[in-house]
């Protein structure tokens, strides 16, 4: 779900920051990072969970200060988004938050096999 989401950053956002080359760096590496920790997530590994963590807490972070506009009158991020990226950006925290929970889920419950 965060994959999905993220993408529209790329499509429907009005704003044009991120399309350029520091943002498209920082997407291509938080999708290596999911793939990165899908991948070790079905095999069992603990490595998985941990990194999947990590950049779920990092994009929970990057959607609440892109939509701190809602408080302060202005995002920490960009220029403030339309209506419809500020809800995109509210279901992403709530998706970015149930995968910390999970994330948290796996990596407790994942055993060490020797």
């Amino acid at each position: 779900m965060l994959l999905l989401i993220g993408t529209t950053y790329y499509f429907l956002d009005s704003r044009q920051i991120f399309l350029k080359p520091f943002w498209l760096i920082i997407g291509a590496f938080w999708y290596l990072s999911i793939i990165f920790s899908i991948y070790f997530i079905r095999y069992g590994a603990k490595l998985g969970a941990l990194v999947a963590g990590i950049v779920a807490w990092s994009t929970l972070i990057f959607w609440i200060l892109d939509n701190y506009y809602i408080i302060s009158g202005y995002s920490l991020i960009s220029s403030n988004p339309n209506a419809n990226e500020t809800w995109r950006n509210i279901l992403g925290i709530i998706i970015a938050s149930f995968t910390i929970i999970s994330s948290h889920n796996i990596f407790n419950k994942t055993r060490f096999h020797h």
